[in-house]
């Protein structure tokens, strides 16, 4: 079931017991949850899988982007190790030189830094 957060089951004995089972996507856990209040419970654990998952990526953003202080040291990171996400401070012209020393293109995302600009690529 791809793409689905929740998997919420309901059988006949969870019927008797007033029970739903929910199976969570991005832990693999699942609970027995009582069926008051569910659409609360519900919401709460879509807030936290929502949570997890961005904290995942921005894990994954961070362990994967590569800082570079120089022109020389960009080209490095992009053309000769192959680096899929550098950040550098950034000025219009970076654009236009950085697709054609090394075919990569920009995509802007502000990061959280004490640098006035920054760029992603």
């Amino acid at each position: 079931m791809k793409g689905v957060p929740l998997r919420i089951a309901i059988g006949p004995r969870d019927i008797e017991n007033g029970t739903v089972e929910i199976a969570r996507r991005d832990t693999k856990e699942k609970g027995v949850y009582q069926i008051i209040d569910l659409d609360i419970k519900v919401e709460h654990l879509l807030n936290q899988i929502q949570d997890n998952i961005y904290k995942k990526a921005q894990d994954r953003l961070e362990a994967n982007t590569y800082h570079a202080d120089t022109w020389e040291s960009l080209m490095i990171f992009l053309i000769t190790k192959g680096i899929h996400i550098c950040s550098l401070g950034w000025y219009y012209g970076n654009r236009i030189e950085i697709k054609e020393e090394s075919k990569a293109t920009i995509r802007c995302i502000l990061l959280k830094t004490s640098r006035k600009q920054e760029l992603v690529f």
